[in-house]
């Protein structure tokens, strides 16, 4: 099977293709995620703690491919996911940052004497 990559026509194309990689990033990590944390909780048992760890890698085996085959093929879409990755990781990190300012001066206060309630 030989890949083709698609020759965009105009702006709309990729506007259009752009957002459906968005939205299949969305799609398809909200379908993966209950698919793992279901299959890690019903390995209580050690013969199928073996088989964990395939569920714990396959939400990253997946998008890599998907990305990897949109970017052969259709590169908008590929960017479209490639670009919500970034910016969710993006909003992780100020995130971080701004719980872990929170935490420290919550910390620092009530070390001083001073109650918060």
């Amino acid at each position: 099977m030989k890949l083709q990559k698609k020759i965009y026509e105009n702006c709309a194309e990729k506007k259009r293709d752009f957002i459906f990689g968005v939205i299949l990033f969305v799609g398809l990590n909200a379908l993966l995620y209950p698919l793992t944390m279901l299959a890690s909780s019903l390995t209580e048992d050690y013969a199928l703690a073996a088989l964990m760890g395939f569920w714990q890698i396959l939400p990253f085996l997946v998008n890599i491919g998907v990305v990897i085959y949109f970017a052969l093929t259709r590169q908008w879409i590929a960017l479209g996911m490639l670009g919500t990755f970034a910016g969710l990781n993006s909003l992780a990190i100020i995130l971080s940052i701004i719980a872990g300012v929170v935490c420290f001066f919550i910390y620092a206060w009530t070390e001083a004497g001073a109650t918060l309630w």
